[in-house]
């Protein structure tokens, strides 16, 4: 089964990020010295974000301000100014070292939710544009999109999961249907326990929102449209499951139906 192409380079995420660019880098100015704690924030961690104009950081050079920003480090202001190329680096740099839950649950921790209507609506239309190219979008690393790191970031932002969700659901492409197959294999254990945030349900404020996640994945794969979809997808799909399987085993969609089964059965339904 042939590979897709990048959702790093979709238009729904390029486009989404200019957006962010124009209205945020423009509208917060970065200063000479962000205030942080002594303890935690060097000089040369100072030097580090101003060494370059915003879109030419890298990776390296902003990976420690991305993890401590806001806690120890500046303030939502200086957040905000760097927020376009943080959120750049997430999206489209294999290099990126920070993972999709803490970057967008420092939006939550900067309370966007409360920021001016077209703030939100440009973060929107970023968390958007990387789902539905990422669904669309079945390829190898370093360029593959993984639904449950994102659903799990979704749920740490504070933002409701269920316009994602129908947004997969409503997604025919066949890309969305195979990640679909890994998502079951890899989250059947959390969605039978009614979380889908991996270690974030440590965390009473997102546990709420996670078990809520849950349910509502848990619907839609107890759908029958759902599981005609993958049956006509697993009598074309090669992939195996495990390296090295017999001819004629048990392929990744089928092993996902199988899970969803499993699922059904532990959560009583009929």
């Amino acid at each position: 089964m042939e590979a897709r192409g990048s959702w790093r380079t979709d238009p729904r995420v390029t486009e989404s990020i200019e957006g962010l660019y124009d209205l945020f880098a423009n509208r917060y100015e970065l200063p000479s010295h962000v205030v942080g704690c002594p303890c935690c924030v060097s000089d040369a961690d100072q030097e580090r974000i101003h060494v370059a104009p915003l879109g030419d950081l890298t990776a390296e050079d902003l990976d420690r301000y991305a993890f401590k920003a806001m806690t120890t480090w500046g303030t939502v202001n200086d957040f905000k100014h760097m927020l376009p190329r943080i959120l750049e680096l997430q999206a489209c740099d294999p290099d990126w070292l920070g993972d999709v839950q803490a970057a967008l649950g420092k939006l939550a921790y900067g309370g966007w939710l409360s920021w001016p209507a077209d703030e939100q609506a440009a973060l929107r239309a970023y968390l958007h544009g990387c789902w539905e190219a990422g669904l669309d979008s079945y390829a190898d690393w370093p360029n593959r999109f993984g639904p449950e790191d994102w659903l799990e970031g979704i749920v740490c932002a504070g933002d409701d999961t269920a316009w994602y969700i129908y947004a997969w659901r409503e997604t025919a492409s066949e890309s969305a249907l195979l990640h679909l197959t890994g998502f079951v294999i890899d989250v059947q254990s959390q969605l039978a326990a009614g979380t889908l945030a991996g270690p974030y349900t440590a965390h009473p404020e997102y546990r709420q929102a996670s078990e809520k996640c849950a349910q509502q994945v848990c619907a839609w794969l107890f759908d029958p449209v759902l599981h005609a979809r993958l049956e006509q997808l697993a009598l074309v799909d090669e992939r195996e499951p495990f390296a090295g399987a017999a001819a004629g085993g048990v392929n990744t969609t089928s092993l996902a139906l199988l899970h969803i089964d499993a699922l059904r059965s532990s959560a009583g339904a009929t």
